[in-house]
């Protein structure tokens, strides 16, 4: 699930952004980016690791925050400033976040519940 969510996030990333927002979310994107990769990171050495305690808290927190700045971006901005395209576009990204967020604290959640040694042991 994560991998396709990270190709979700990926596709809609290549989509025309409007200037504004991105550099209005700069820094709660960021931090968000940190979190993930943190998870991420933990993973690839030790899939079995799960979440840290804080994952979940803090990636749900980043999406509310994202989403609250996006709103108030998009509400005092001019329809000059960003096309409509440009607010479904960004709100296509903004879903992108959320699924690879929700996917990877659903994996965080059962990864400590699978038998890692068992779909490590050769079977051939």
């Amino acid at each position: 699930m994560i991998a396709y969510r990270v190709d979700d996030l990926i596709e809609a990333g290549h989509t025309t952004q409007a200037a504004l927002i991105v550099k209005e979310l700069g820094e709660n994107l960021e931090a968000w980016l940190m979190v993930i990769e943190k998870g991420f990171n933990i993973w690839a050495v030790r899939p079995e690791a799960g979440a840290t305690e804080d994952l979940r808290p803090r990636l749900m927190e980043g999406l509310k925050r994202l989403d609250a700045r996006i709103e108030e971006t998009l509400n005092r901005a001019s329809e000059e400033e960003i096309s409509d395209q440009e607010s479904r576009n960004f709100y296509r990204l903004l879903g992108g976040f959320r699924g690879v967020t929700q996917a990877a604290v659903a994996y965080a959640e059962v990864a400590g519940k699978i038998d890692w040694e068992e779909w490590r042991e050769e079977r051939f």
